[in-house]
């Protein structure tokens, strides 16, 4: 129903954004624009106006999905209010509780109800044939975090999808039957990587509509029996040092995720401990990837806050200043590159190796 009451507003390629908390309905709206043949606009709801304004500026978007507020702890959040203040788009306003919204729209904006009551009168209005594109049509416009100047424009592919749920299958185990929770947003990467490693294994997608940090998400993990839990380092500091996690019952998690920060690694052991000392997968990626490029795995022994492999299909190679494959130096540049995107991905950074040793090409630290 929401694939074709795009139809009924907009041209096949538009983007669309979508610049609200990760519920149910910011799912189904997601999946809907990539079912339909659009592209979404990945918008933090976090944002302020400006930020969201340079994203929709960049990503030439047509219209934006958001909420009329967000509620945290029973208080509510304006978010229509900065979306309005950001561009003239054309927004849809889903309500965050109830069944109307409770702003004052504009003259041009849609409410969630009067947005789907457009198609009503279509003979079968819930029934709808995907939109069939090349691999390399672009699906998803994402964006880097912006911190210095303008933030920048990442587009996923329809490949991509298969690369991120490839890592998932193949370092997290991610598979039928499993319950795969990550606090995390649509304007992140782990929004979207959370979506198809569920929906492209088999698993199900656990969504908890209020704040990570308090007693109720953990209640949430319990009561859903959540198998897969992803962390980042600070929301682990926060349970650890609050004590708010006391008393439940984790013992279905078989093992956690990792990423966004550096870890600590007495806050992995307090972690791991809550369920038996299950392994913490470390992953650590990129947008422009699809997923990560250095991870952990459950066939090789995991040290805390470490990884212990490269990514499948990517792979490392030491470069000296000439740009050649040179390990025997002590410093150079480590090159990332990635085959299982459309245009194959290649990133330098430049380390140093203090202390490490060569034998037959390899580096031994």
């Amino acid at each position: 129903m929401v694939a074709n009451a795009l139809d009924n507003i907009f041209s096949k390629g538009d983007a669309i954004a979508i610049d609200m908390p990760m519920t149910v309905t910011a799912v189904v709206i997601y999946l809907a624009i990539v079912l339909a043949g659009f592209v979404v606009v990945s918008i933090a709801d976090s944002f302020a106006a400006q930020e969201i304004a340079v994203r929709l500026r960049v990503s030439n978007a047509k219209a934006i999905f958001t909420q009329d507020s967000i509620v945290r702890g029973g208080r509510r959040f304006p978010l229509y209010s900065r979306v309005i203040e950001a561009a003239p788009l054309k927004a849809i306003v889903i309500p965050a509780t109830g069944e109307d919204v409770q702003v004052q729209l504009r003259n041009q904006d849609l409410s969630w109800k009067d947005f789907l009551a457009g198609v009503s009168h279509l003979p079968r209005p819930n029934c709808y044939f995907p939109v069939y594109q090349s691999i390399e049509s672009v699906t998803n416009i994402l964006f880097s975090s912006g911190t210095t100047g303008d933030p920048k424009a990442i587009s996923w592919t329809h490949l991509s999808p298969i690369r991120c749920t490839a890592d998932s299958w193949a370092h997290l185990d991610i598979q039928s039957g499993d319950v795969f929770c990550y606090p995390t947003n649509l304007g992140w990467v782990m929004g979207p990587v959370l979506l198809y490693s569920c929906f492209l294994t088999g698993a199900t997608l656990a969504l908890y509509h209020g704040s990570p940090l308090d007693h109720g998400f953990g209640k949430f993990v319990q009561d859903a029996g959540v198998t897969v839990l992803g962390t980042v380092p600070s929301l682990v500091k926060t349970w650890k040092s609050t004590g708010c996690m006391k008393g439940l019952d984790w013992t279905r998690i078989r093992m956690f995720a990792s990423t966004g920060e550096a870890s600590n690694v007495d806050d992995d052991l307090w972690l791991s401990s809550r369920v038996y000392y299950k392994p913490i997968i470390e992953c650590c990626g990129g947008t422009e990837l699809s997923s990560s490029y250095i991870i952990g795995n459950l066939l090789q022994p995991q040290a805390f806050g470490a990884f212990s492999s490269a990514t499948m299909s990517t792979g490392f190679v030491i470069l000296d200043e000439d740009g050649r494959p040179y390990v025997r130096k002590l410093y150079g540049i480590l090159n990332i590159f990635s085959l299982l995107r459309t245009h194959m991905f290649f990133e330098s950074f430049v380390i140093l190796i203090p202390g490490c040793s060569i034998h037959n090409e390899k580096i031994f630290f």
